[in-house]
């Protein structure tokens, strides 16, 4: 989710933006409108023209999402073919702004970002928690499969897994990974996710 700041007016409804931080959730407006607003300190997403806001991430959540980064990142010291970020905007469609725990874009895409991603990431990445689970296993499923997104991967630390999804004609097919203790995505190209050392260095003791 994105953090949004000091908004002073908005033509979208009848609003006192005349605080500190005001409360967007609830408000209808489009993509452009969401994507022009400041940051804040609110964590927040557009889904289908309306605003949902969200709770901050656990310690245990944000854990995940820097050991994905860590890995990610890693890789592309030695191979630089494309930037990985974590809880950006990324503008989907029109009426659905998402901000994803983790996306990778290779250079072409990468070289076009400004505060915001207009482009559709390579891979995005997702860690569920408990009030995230449905948005992130139903409906962002859905959402990035029809927008394009070439590979999603779901981390659920829950169940101690990860669900490697990957897009054929806008919808997704979820590849295997038992018996294998990491797994390689064409989106990243000789990228090896360890899911493995993934689960326990943030899940175990």
């Amino acid at each position: 989710m994105t953090r949004r700041r000091g908004i002073r007016s908005s033509r979208l409804i009848g609003f006192d933006y005349d605080m500190d931080e005001p409360n967007l959730a609830g408000l209808r407006m489009s993509a452009d409108e969401y994507m022009a607003l400041p940051e804040c300190r609110k964590l927040y997403e557009l889904i289908d023209g309306v605003v949902i806001a969200w709770p901050s991430r656990s310690v245990k959540h944000q854990r995940a999402v820097l050991e994905i980064v860590f890995q990610l990142s890693s890789y592309l010291e030695s191979n630089p073919i494309g930037k990985v970020v974590h809880q950006v905007d990324v503008r989907l469609s029109d009426t659905i702004v998402y901000c994803p725990d983790v996306i990778f874009l290779r250079n072409e895409k990468a070289a076009r970002i400004t505060d915001r991603v207009n482009d559709l990431p390579d891979l995005v990445i997702e860690v569920v928690s408990p009030l995230s689970r449905a948005c992130d296993t139903i409906t962002k499923r859905h959402d990035y499969a029809v927008a394009g997104v070439a590979d999603y991967w779901i981390a659920d630390p829950a169940t101690e897994s990860v669900k490697y999804l990957v897009n054929r004609n806008s919808v997704y097919q979820e590849l295997s990974s038992r018996g294998h203790r990491s797994i390689t995505t064409t989106a990243v190209p000789g990228f090896a996710f360890d899911h493995g050392l993934f689960f326990r260095t943030n899940f175990k003791g």
